[in-house]
């Protein structure tokens, strides 16, 4: 599958294009959910859009709160750069403030809504992930998982729904999903151990799962309070049969948590994610095709001579608004890294430009120290597809690609693609 497609005259990427499925198929699972509450189907789907508009504008612009001495130095960087995953979580809290204001003014049921942001929640999920395992194909088996996982969560909503279930159950729910993120996290292309052979999303899941189960405890017993009245002692009470089913269900959350815990302490990263498949190409587990050109010095250079460096292959062109945004941050990123076994091979789609004197020009005047080499014959620009630029290939130490980039890349996600390398 192509990284990108074209429609008309725009090229969009298809992790883009991902997106946006999940987020259509979100919002036709909540409506057919409350098709037969007109109002509140309204009310729901209009707070849900608005919700949506707020955490893409401060995910978009919240750049700016982090590196506001880069906007104001190149404002344009606002238009291809991100607050990245920082970012996603300060979009993420704005999105749920905003729910919280308009779910405050009572027009629908609390329930209600938390039915609705489970069913479209689990939707957009699962979708999400079954998009990119058809584009990833067999290497992409982790997003098939996901997949499975979302529509298990599925079922008990759909069934349960806002009509029966209690808070104690969503909590319960959550507890579980993050038990189910904790497993599927060994098997993530993006699975990188920080602590006991667990990744910082695994370590995140483990404790929203703990808290959740805490939490659950907690509610059911004020249930049973209240209930049995308040003044009643609750161990005189027979728990009922549910409580019961609560409580075992808990404890086995508590266990599954501490097996997996267990066993990413046994493994210790060792599980095998992405293996190089030894075949020449451009996809993840590929070995790098070679480049042989020469610098703007007129040295030769090849790919092959920076083996044993993680290397950062950048495609590139100076006419290229995005890439010269990103040029800046790529140096900031080299002269940090530079010493730690790391290199940026920029290849400029020469053939694309004036001359080469306006590459030198562009190149002293951005102060770049890293090494420039000129694809005259279009050599590169072939072997690696540069359909759209900038086009980065992340290529590990061994001459295996691991990680590919469609557009600009912001200092933070350098950090992260050479880390998932390593």
């Amino acid at each position: 599958m192509p990284d990108v497609i074209q429609l008309g005259p725009v090229l969009v990427k298809m992790s883009v294009l991902a997106v946006a499925v999940a987020i259509v198929l979100a919002f036709a699972a909540v409506s057919l959910r409350l098709r037969r509450q007109p109002m509140r189907r309204r009310t729901v789907l209009e707070t849900a859009s608005s919700s949506l508009l707020v955490a893409f504008l401060v995910w978009k612009f919240s750049y700016a709160l982090f590196y506001p001495a880069k906007v104001i130095a190149q404002p344009v960087v606002l238009l291809y750069f991100n607050g990245g995953d920082r970012g996603f979580w300060l979009a993420l809290l704005a999105a749920l403030a905003y729910l919280r204001v308009r779910a405050r003014k009572g027009e629908v049921p609390a329930l209600v809504w938390t039915d609705a942001i489970a069913i479209g929640g689990l939707t957009g999920w699962g979708a999400w992930h079954a998009f990119t395992w058809g584009v990833e194909g067999q290497e992409g088996a982790y997003y098939l998982q996901q997949t499975a996982i979302a529509i298990v969560f599925l079922l008990p909503v759909i069934r349960k729904g806002n009509r029966t279930a209690d808070a104690a159950s969503w909590l319960q729910l959550v507890a579980w999903f993050g038990v189910s993120q904790m497993y599927a996290g060994f098997f993530s292309p993006d699975y990188l151990p920080v602590a006991a052979g667990l990744s910082k999303a695994q370590v995140l899941y483990a404790f929203v799962s703990l808290l959740m189960v805490i939490l659950a405890g907690r509610s059911q017993s004020v249930q049973e309070r209240e209930k049995h009245g308040i003044d009643e002692p609750l161990e005189r009470t027979p728990p009922a049969r549910s409580w019961r089913w609560r409580q075992r269900n808990a404890i086995l959350a508590v266990a599954a948590l501490a097996c997996l815990l267990g066993w990413g302490a046994f493994t210790q990263g060792t599980i095998p994610v992405r293996p190089a498949t030894q075949t020449v190409g451009i996809q993840k587990g590929d070995l790098a095709p070679e480049i042989d050109l020469q610098t703007l010095e007129g040295k030769p250079l090849k790919l092959s001579d920076l083996r044993g460096k993680i290397v950062i292959l950048n495609l590139w062109a100076t006419w290229c608004p995005p890439c010269r945004a990103e040029m800046p941050d790529m140096q900031d990123f080299y002269e940090a890294n530079k010493e730690k076994g790391v290199a940026i091979l920029s290849v400029n789609l020469t053939s694309t430009e004036k001359s080469a004197q306006d590459v030198a020009a562009f190149v002293r005047d951005h102060g770049i120290a890293f090494p420039v080499v000129l694809d005259v014959d279009k050599q590169a620009a072939r072997q690696y597809l540069a359909i759209s630029i900038p086009t980065s290939y992340v290529i590990d130490s061994s001459g295996v690609i691991r990680e590919k980039w469609i557009g600009p890349m912001d200092l933070a996600q350098m950090e992260k693609l050479v880390s998932a390398a390593e």
